[in-house]
């Protein structure tokens, strides 16, 4: 793990602290060159915490869309005021898709008993955001 002196866009970082960084990263691709890194390991545990964060988001977005936003949705389609190169069918592929996430909700059900303890922490971040 890194300091809170040696992460981020440091560019006043002491040159001894950078080299000794260099080094840290070299061991540790000359680790995972080695095989000594378990990379299914790795792919296991991110897929267990994919599956946390769908769960939590799918609930989410079921009780969002439940609760009237579905419907308010559908009613706003017929005459939004941006994106108007988006079509009628356009307009209502999304609304159809956007369903189909909140209807997710049900593949995450029974939950896992004791999720908290069994799965990895801290628990991870999954979030839409905008592409430059």
């Amino acid at each position: 793990m890194l300091s809170a002196d040696e992460g981020g866009l440091n560019l006043t970082m002491p040159p001894e602290r950078a080299r000794a960084l260099m080094f840290r990263g070299l061991e540790v691709g000359r680790r995972f060159a080695d095989g000594a890194l378990d990379f299914d390991e790795h792919r296991w545990r991110r897929s267990l915490v994919a599956y946390d964060q769908l769960a939590r988001m799918s609930d989410t977005v079921h009780q969002t869309w439940s609760s009237g936003f579905g419907s308010w949705l559908l009613g706003y389609l017929t005459h939004p005021k941006s994106y108007r190169r988006l079509t009628t069918t356009d307009r209502s592929m999304i609304h159809h898709a956007l369903g189909a996430v909140a209807d997710l909700d049900d593949a995450f059900e029974p939950g896992i008993n004791d999720a908290y303890r069994k799965l990895p922490r801290p628990v991870g971040t999954l979030r839409v955001s905008p592409r430059y």
